[in-house]
C-alpha cells in the first residue's frame, strides 16, 4: 500500500506555506513581557557621575564647562542637540556618551505583535555580554537560568548618518519571509540612537522631526503593521541629534522644545588648542617647537580659517606620510607642515590654475 497527498492536500499545504512566516531562532516574547522589560532597564536607572564621564573622555581635550553640560543631559535621558562647526569633535563626543553605559539589558530575539513575527536581536547593533551563559553555577552576568528568548547585552547604540530615510523607521515587512524587521530606534531601545550630520540625510529633517515630535514628548512610540493595526511600545532612548547647521535652520522652536539639552562645541581657545597639539604630537613621537607650532597658526590665521580639535591629528598624519614618503625618522619640518597646511585648505589661486590647465 502506498500514500499520496490528494490534490486538495496539497493546496493546503501550499497555503499554509504562504501564510505562515519563515522566521527560524529562538521563540518570540509577547508583546507585553517587552514593554515591561523594556520600563524595568530604563535607561535613566544607570547614574553616569563625573568621574565617570571624566575617564571616559580622559583620551581628549574638552573643556570643563562642557562636560559639567553634558553631565546632566546624559543623566536625564532626555533627547540632546550638539551642534557647531564642523571638526570639532561631535561625532566622537556622541559615540562616547552612546559606550559609557555598562549596565547588562535583556533584548528579545523577537517579539509576536499579534499574531506576528518582529525580529528585535541585531549582531550589528546589540553587544553580548561575555560570558553571561545564565548557567546553574551562577556564573556569568546573572546567576539561574536566562530565558533563552532573551539576550544579554550591553546598552546598544545606533549611528546613522546620510544614509537615514523615513522609512527605516518604521516596520519593514518582508513578504517573501512574512516577518517584520525592527526599525533603527526600536533595536537602540533603552540605548542611544545618533543621528549624525543632522539635515543631510535623504530625508527631509522636517520629515524626521515630525515622525519623532510624538515620542520625544509622550515617551510612547506607535509601530504600524502592513494589517493596519496599531501596536504601542514605551520610547525609552537617548537621541543625539550631531550637526553643523545651526538649529534654527533645522526646527522651528516647537521641536526645539522637545529637546532638552542643546550643546553648541565652539572654537577651542588657544590654550586648548596647543595642549591637543602637544599631547597628539608626543603619542607620534614628534617634537613641536615653538617655531613649529607658530608656522602652524600663523598658517591657518593667514587663510583666515578658525581653530579646530580635528586640525592637530589631520597635520600630524600628513608630516608622518611625507616621512614615510622620504625614508625619514618621523619630525616636523618646514616644508612637511607647509604641504600639510596646503592640503588642509583649498586654495583659490590653485583652482586658477588647474582651470587654465583643463583649457589648454
Amino acid at each position: 500500500m502506498r500514500h499520496g497527498l490528494t490534490r486538495p492536500g496539497r493546496e493546503w499545504i501550499a497555503e499554509a506555506v504562504e501564510t505562515q512566516g519563515q522566521y527560524f531562532g529562538p521563540a518570540p516574547v509577547s508583546l507585553a513581557s517587552y514593554r515591561y522589560q523594556i520600563e524595568r532597564q530604563r535607561i535613566t536607572n544607570e547614574r553616569v557621575t563625573r568621574e565617570t564621564l571624566e575617564k571616559a573622555f580622559g583620551a581628549l581635550v574638552v573643556p570643563d564647562r562642557f562636560v559639567s553640560r553634558l553631565g546632566p543631559a546624559v543623566n536625564s535621558g532626555c533627547a540632546i542637540l550638539i551642534y557647531g562647526p564642523a571638526g570639532n569633535g561631535k561625532t566622537t563626543i556622541a559615540e562616547i556618551v552612546g559606550k559609557i553605559f555598562q549596565n547588562v539589558v535583556y533584548i528579545p530575539y523577537c517579539v509576536d505583535l499579534d499574531g506576528q513575527i518582529m525580529k528585535v536581536y541585531d549582531p550589528t547593533v546589540h553587544r553580548t555580554v561575555a560570558g553571561a551563559t545564565g548557567s546553574e553555577s551562577g556564573l556569568g552576568a546573572r546567576r539561574g537560568r536566562i530565558d533563552r528568548r532573551w539576550g544579554a547585552c550591553y546598552r546598544p547604540m545606533v549611528v546613522t548618518g546620510g544614509e537615514l530615510t523615513i522609512d527605516m523607521l518604521d516596520l519593514k515587512y518582508n513578504a517573501l519571509t512574512k516577518f517584520y524587521e525592527a526599525p533603527l530606534h526600536i533595536k537602540a531601545l533603552n540605548g542611544t540612537f545618533l543621528i549624525d550630520d543632522f539635515g543631510r540625510q535623504r530625508a527631509k529633517p522636517e520629515d524626521i522631526l515630525n515622525r519623532w515630535i510624538v515620542p520625544l514628548n509622550s515617551g510612547i512610540d506607535y509601530l504600524i503593521l502592513h494589517t493596519g493595526k496599531s501596536v504601542q511600545l514605551p520610547f525609552d532612548e537617548i537621541v543625539i541629534f550631531s550637526t553643523n547647521l545651526h538649529p534654527n535652520d533645522l526646527m522651528d522652536p516647537a521641536f526645539q522644545r522637545c529637546i532638552g539639552y542643546k550643546l553648541e562645541t565652539l572654537e577651542p581657545p588657544e590654550t586648548l588648542y596647543r595642549k591637543v597639539f602637544e599631547n597628539s604630537a608626543a603619542k607620534c613621537g614628534l617634537d613641536l617647537t615653538e617655531d613649529v607650532y607658530r608656522q602652524i597658526v600663523d598658517g591657518i590665521t593667514a587663510n583666515k580659517a578658525p581653530r579646530a580639535y580635528f586640525q592637530p591629528k589631520f597635520i600630524i598624519d600628513q608630516v608622518l606620510a611625507s616621512c614615510k614618503f622620504e625614508g625619514v625618522k618621523p619630525q616636523f619640518t618646514p616644508e612637511y607642515v607647509e604641504n600639510a597646511l596646503t592640503n588642509l585648505f583649498v586654495k583659490q589661486a590653485e583652482g586658477e590654475m588647474f582651470g587654465v590647465a583643463r583649457g589648454n
